[in-house]
């Protein structure tokens, strides 16, 4: 391996080594805030509630059936 080589290799190693701690900054988006759910507390039998239910999700363009255990403690209200 030539001087010129490792030298210009080692560089590119470098640069690309550093990019998950600048490029986080560079191309981080606005993500909304989420919401967080209050707590889940037992009833007088010492007990939580569980519900099943179906829902859809859009991702891409494509639409599928989702399940959701609780949505209430989910922040769906």
């Amino acid at each position: 391996m030539q001087r010129r080589d490792f030298l210009k290799y080692s560089v590119a190693l470098g640069v690309a080594s550093a990019l998950p701690l600048w490029s986080r900054a560079v191309f981080a988006a606005e993500r909304p805030t989420l919401p967080i759910p209050d707590l889940l507390t037992t009833d007088a039998r010492n007990r939580i509630q569980l519900t099943i239910g179906a829902g859809q999700s859009t991702f891409g363009g494509k639409t599928a059936t989702t399940w959701a255990i609780t949505a209430i403690c989910w922040g769906r209200r």
